[in-house]
């Protein structure tokens, strides 16, 4: 599932991206460490204070509500479900590991999304097969 933190780090890194700045031109013009910065990116650090997310986006030059706005975040839709399933069902056959890892995967951003741009209740997941032992 996606947290805030996770979604303040990728919105973070999104439009620092946008503007074409390094890390290290954020922190200077937020007021805080590269280090301390490169940490709420990766998600390295519990939840950025408010202040924190406040200094960042004035200096992205973004109002507060604006950056915390996540309703703008895509769903993953029915047939890119099905697309990733086919994936998931190829790396099942090939590596069993890495096809459950996928699924995984693909479950937690679907949950997540589904979080942020509620859909009508529809079956997204399917059950694993039996795990094969070795």
């Amino acid at each position: 599932m996606a947290t805030l933190s996770s979604r303040v780090a990728a919105r973070i890194r999104e439009l620092r991206q946008e503007k074409g700045w390094s890390q290290e031109r954020l922190a200077e013009v937020a007021g805080m460490s590269r280090d301390g910065l490169s940490r709420i990116e990766r998600g390295d650090r519990p939840a950025p204070r408010l202040e924190t997310i406040a200094s960042i986006a004035a200096a992205l030059g973004v109002a507060l509500p604006d950056f915390l706005d996540f309703s703008d975040v895509p769903a993953v839709t029915r047939h890119e479900q099905e697309r990733f399933r086919t994936v998931e069902d190829a790396l099942l056959r090939a590596d069993p590991w890495l096809g459950e890892a996928l699924g995984r995967a693909i479950e937690m951003v679907v949950r997540a999304q589904n979080e942020v741009n509620p859909q009508p209740a529809r079956a997204t997941s399917r059950q694993a097969p039996p795990k094969r032992r070795r």
